[in-house]
């Protein structure tokens, strides 16, 4: 049930992907898309042209779920979707997927489980993930 749930997620996600690069594409060169946190913020900081955040949020997601990716870049590209995705509930729909993955590592599974089990219990408190009050309290 969850595997079909996040594979209709990512297939929508990954159609909102296509749509955005046709319409990136122009003749200047973009710099490539940042696969972790100090990236992201380089890029968010330069004036050069940057990717939107849920289009950053997409593709660190895919690799999160990647299969064939090194344990070390899942886990960088994980640190970004949890800053990124904090608030859609088809990241946590899609991430559910790598508690399944008989490839991804003790680690990777502990910390998507942990993080998806943080987001439950601020949806059964009444707290939306990513509102005021999530931010309020964990200052």
């Amino acid at each position: 049930m969850i595997l079909n749930r996040a594979r209709a997620a990512i297939l929508l996600l990954g159609c909102g992907t296509a749509l955005l690069s046709v319409g990136c594409a122009t003749e200047m060169s973009l710099a490539p898309i940042p696969i972790n946190i100090s990236e992201q913020e380089l890029a968010h900081s330069s004036t050069a042209t940057s990717y939107p955040s849920y289009m950053i949020l997409l593709y660190n997601l895919q690799r999160t779920l990647d299969p064939d990716l090194a344990e070390n870049a899942r886990l960088s590209s994980f640190c970004l979707v949890e800053r990124l995705g904090e608030d859609r509930q088809e990241v946590l729909t899609c991430l559910a997927v790598v508690l399944e993955d008989n490839g991804a590592t003790v680690e990777l599974r502990r910390r998507v489980a942990d993080y998806l089990l943080v987001r439950d219990e601020q949806v059964r408190i009444g707290i939306s993930p990513g509102s005021s009050v999530q931010r309020g309290a964990s200052r």
